[in-house]
This record gives structure tokens, C-alpha cells and sequence, in this order.
């Protein structure tokens, strides 16, 4: 599918390699080839997997340096930071994750002419958070309760450069 719409596609799963059953994210190509991350942290909830012993791919494409994460990894703040300093410009996360539950802010009391001024009920969210702090867009499919999107690298910055999906 990915070669006949000339897109790539994210999707995570279960996968088997050789004796071990590993939590990875998967992203096909449009020239057809398939790149593989096997989660390194894989949570309690997955006691089926394995963890991996490879660091996450680097994929080099027309528009930045991409890479892989698992949800499970996001929930931990250096393997999202070592892809940072190795120059991921957009790291991919599929997930299932339900926490951490999001943290609003209240809109503000003082008279500022711009910036965040509403009230804000995803102000504190994992992929938020991971994007800022590492200097990176983060592409977050989630199939749990916290909210997919598209989230940007600067924190703080109105409007937000962000989409998000429930």
C-alpha cells in the first residue's frame, strides 16, 4: 500500500524473530521496504515481549531525519532523548498507552496581549512534553486513552503548531 500511494505507513504490533516474541513499530516505505523497531522498554503489561538489544533505526527521508519509538518508550524520557542528540528531526510513536493522564492549565488571570491565555486541559501530555523537551516533532498514533497528533517542538510557543486527534 505504501508503494502504490507513494506514502509511508506507521503501524506497531507483536513480531517473532527468530525464538523471541518482541512489541515493535513497524514503517513501510514507498520503495517497499519495511523498517522495523523492536522496543527496548517494553511495560509490565507486556510481559510477553521481549526487550530488544538494538537501538532504534535512523531514517533518512526527503523531509528530515525520522525515527522509531514504541509507546512504551516514550513513557521514559532517554530514548526519545538519545534520538534527539543522534538528530531525529521527527520521531514516529505507535502506541497503546493510557497514562500518564494529561495535566490543564488554567487560562490566565494576567492581562498579557499574547501567549497561552485559555484555558488549556492537554497543557501537560506525554508526546507534548517529549517533543519539547527533546527539540523534535513527534508523531503519536496512540490506540489508548491519551490523544494522538502531531506535536511541535516548541512548548510554550501560541498558537501551537500541533493537531491532535481522541
Amino acid at each position: 500500500a505504501a508503494e502504490a500511494h507513494d506514502c509511508m505507513i506507521a503501524m506497531g504490533g507483536p513480531v517473532i524473530d527468530g525464538e523471541g516474541f518482541f512489541d515493535a513499530v513497524m514503517l513501510a516505505l514507498p520503495d517497499g521496504q519495511m523498517v522495523v523497531h523492536r522496543s527496548t522498554h517494553p511495560s509490565n503489561d507486556r510481559a510477553w515481549a521481549s526487550p530488544a538489544d538494538q537501538d532504534p533505526p535512523m531514517i533518512r527521508t526527503p523531509f528530515g531525519l525520522m525515527a522509531l519509538l514504541t509507546g512504551d518508550e516514550l513513557l521514559l524520557p532517554e530514548p526519545a532523548r538519545g534520538l534527539s542528540v543522534r538528530g531525529a528531526e521527527l520521531v514516529i510513536t505507535v502506541a497503546a498507552i493510557d497514562t500518564p493522564v494529561p495535566i490543564g492549565l488554567p487560562a490566565t488571570h494576567v492581562p498579557l496581549a499574547t501567549g497561552l491565555l485559555e484555558k488549556d486541559p492537554l497543557h501537560w501530555c506525554l508526546p507534548r512534553v517529549r517533543a519539547a523537551e527533546n527539540n523534535t516533532w513527534l508523531a503519536f498514533a496512540n490506540n489508548g486513552r491519551l490523544p494522538s497528533g502531531i506535536f511541535g517542538p516548541s512548548f510554550y510557543r501560541s498558537p501551537r503548531r500541533e493537531e491532535t486527534a481522541f
